[in-house]
């Protein structure tokens, strides 16, 4: 109702954001002393009280951000959950030798107003650190009494300072100031890269930034789905929340053998839906959050008029408020699809049984990595489909929407974020810093060599450089799904002499104690796993440091470039060629001379890699951070030849109803 007045909020502007880095920067002297076992006592008492003032934080998730009775109920639960979850993690073994970074600043968004807003905070809390937080413009109400709810649990009222407002204003001066640690954020990819340049304009673009974004969700029905309970989990992934959420379903690609069937039971189930006030518990679909949203949603289903096919459009209620039917549209490829509407609207594309791996291709090169749906009864096709999809979150034979803190980590990469995911065990660490001094020099052992192997001042050309990267994704491709790669890494590494082998080892299995399978409900698996990231290229000048980062590309499932204006030392020529025996990819690990460190910069700007490497002391760094966001697509990460292999990888989470595919046999064994 938009005449109905929530409540009144005063606006934060430049000063008040700047007072509130100078209060957070002052109280982190103190809070940083505080015992792992106090903040997390602190944010259990925050989850006892969040469950008793349910009620009042249901009312404003309605109210405020029109949410329906459902999705209030799991909000709450959810804010629940990262303060519990968060709390236990920083009491682990694992976290003990870490230590806190300083000012976090918090930006959040309107969709999930209380859960991601406090997860984001409680987490910097639980690492050790004060916060700055900027809720959405939309949503300062349920962002307030988060806060308060805070301060009664304990803590300080500067070591928590909440500064509405809007973006250009708070927002940027809040990433401007010269405290602040680390930054977490979640909305738009736009946005995110916005916040990246002007970290690297600042000379700190190696500022952690976990930005966690948008992305063209799909599901992929083949002929095998049963179709009611696919049409079940499309209705609640495309329109659950009037599509506003980042996991929410926009592409649709079914087999063309069961597509008119689909359709037909799709068009009835949508026809079904009921929208209008979310404060009915009969509800199915509330508004958007405001008049701007509407405006953009209606601008892309008017171009979808005159370019698709209309599978099915509801009428809007007569209600006074922001409202968008939910439709569905048939497209002729996935092409066509090329931004995300944040909003109920379904794409629809149909594609042949032999065109199964071409459909993930496609998805894949869109470029975003957040959700992919599933739907086979056949676990071979399944699980060949996940193996080779890029998503971040994947579900199969379940709809693709709230993800459980703990049991399905959340986020994805590429244009969909940066990482590490919400609610998984990394996320404290890219908040905190090793206590640990910087490991020690890798020694070089001094390797015979023959003349060819001497020639590694040869420069190769600026024009070749391009397809040497494309090269060398397509063997990181390979090396990550080699199931013996950590034994090849070991004996490769044994050979060349290398005693640093052992201590890499030892860390790539400590954090692999994390993987695996997680606790989940009955009925479904959740498989949380680390992937490669692709291309590491390293402009490192050091040679033990090329070493050192070479070592962890390899043993995270990466290929590794090293580019320079020097010739490369000979012991590392002879590495590469073991490496490529080893592994029989001789695209793997490569080594090139350019004429000039001009050229170093353009190769940055151009070439097809996933990280970069680079000595954040030396004063080439801030140049290659400025080269680097400059590029288009994701947001890159910056490592620093000290950073651990965490920093490598990228988290991937499959979740299975195991249900769906003929029952769960370990029920047989209660």
């Amino acid at each position: 109702n938009l005449d109905e007045i929530v409540g009144h909020c005063v606006a934060g502007n430049r000063e008040i954001a700047h007072r509130a880095m100078e209060v957070a920067s002052e109280a982190y002297k103190q809070s940083s002393i505080r015992s792992r076992k106090e903040r997390a006592a602190i944010l259990n008492r925050a989850a006892d009280l969040l469950e008793q003032r349910a009620s009042l934080f249901h009312a404003l998730a309605v109210r405020e951000a029109g949410k329906s009775w459902t999705d209030a109920v799991a909000e709450v639960r959810e804010a629940v959950d990262f303060c519990r979850y968060y709390a236990s993690q920083s009491i682990k073994a694992e976290f003990e030798k870490r230590q806190s970074l300083g000012v976090i600043v918090c930006i959040s968004p309107w969709n999930f107003p209380l859960a991601i807003f406090l997860g984001q905070i409680t987490a910097a809390l639980a690492a050790g650190n004060t916060v700055v937080a900027k809720p959405a413009e939309q949503t300062p109400l349920i962002a307030t009494e988060a806060i308060r709810l805070l301060h009664d649990a304990g803590i300080a009222p500067a070591e928590v300072n909440l500064v509405p407002g809007d973006g250009p204003n708070v927002g940027t001066a809040l990433i401007a100031h010269p405290a602040v640690a680390a930054i977490c954020f979640t909305g738009s990819t736009r946005t995110a890269k916005h916040i990246a340049r002007r970290l690297a304009e600042l000379g700190r673009p190696a500022i952690p930034l976990i930005a966690e974004t948008g992305g063209i969700n799909a599901m992929i029905v083949d002929s095998t789905a049963l179709l009611e309970q696919t049409v079940d989990d499309i209705i609640s992934s495309a329109f659950q929340s009037a599509g506003q959420r980042c996991s929410a379903l926009r592409l649709l690609c079914v087999q063309e053998d069961v597509a008119d069937e689909l359709i037909k039971i799709l068009r009835g189930a949508m026809e079904a839906l009921r929208i209008g006030d979310p404060s009915r518990i009969d509800t199915d679909v509330g508004p958007v959050i405001d008049l701007a949203a509407l405006k953009n949603i209606e601008t892309n289903t008017q171009r979808l008029d005159q370019t698709a096919k209309l599978i099915c459009a509801l009428e809007k209620p007569s209600d006074n408020g922001n409202f968008i039917a939910p439709c569905a549209y048939e497209v002729r490829n996935i092409g066509e699809v090329e931004q995300e509407i944040f909003g109920p609207v379904l794409h629809v594309v149909r594609f042949a049984a032999r065109d199964k791996q071409n459909v993930i291709d496609q998805i894949n090169n869109l470029g975003y990595g957040l959700t992919l749906g599933i739907q086979s009864r056949i676990d071979g096709t399944s699980d060949k489909m996940a193996r080779n999809a890029n998503a971040g979150n994947i579900y199969i034979n379940r709809n693709q929407i709230g993800a459980v803190v703990g049991v399905q980590p959340f986020g994805g990469h590429g244009l969909s974020g940066t990482g590490p995911k919400a609610g998984g065990p990394l996320y404290l660490y890219r908040l905190s810093k090793s206590k640990l001094p910087s490991a020690s020099r890798t020694i070089l052992p001094d390797l015979p060599y023959n003349d060819h192997w001497k020639g590694s001042s040869i420069v190769t050309k600026f024009e070749n450089l391009p397809n040497k990267f494309v090269t060398a994704k397509n063997a990181a491709r390979k090396w990550d799904m080699n199931p013996d790669r950590e034994n090849i890494f070991e004996t490769l590494f044994d050979k060349c002499g290398i005693e640093d082998r052992v201590t890499e080892t030892a860390s790539w299995k400590q954090l692999n104690r994390w993987a695996g399978e997680l606790a989940s409900p009955t009925g479904e698996t959740n498989i949380y796993l680390f992937r490669g990231r692709g291309v590491i290229l390293s402009v490192l000048k050091d040679h033990a440091e090329i070493m050192k980062a070479c070592m962890k590309s390899i043993l995270t499932g990466n290929s590794f470039i090293h580019i320079s204006a020097e010739a490369s030392p000979k012991n590392l020529k002879v590495i590469q060629k073991t490496i490529a025996e080893y592994s029989g990819l001789s695209d793997l690990i490569q080594f090139h001379c350019v004429a000039k460190n001009s050229q170093i910069l353009n190769i940055i700007k151009t070439c097809l890699f996933d990280a970069l490497i680079v000595d954040g002391l030396a004063s080439f760094a801030q140049d290659a951070g400025r080269a680097l966001v400059l590029r288009e697509g994701p947001i890159l990460p910056i490592i620093s030849p000290f950073d651990g292999l965490d920093r490598y990888i990228h988290e991937q989470t499959i979740t299975r109803n195991i249900a769906a595919a003929g029952g769960n046999i370990a029920l047989l064994n209660t």
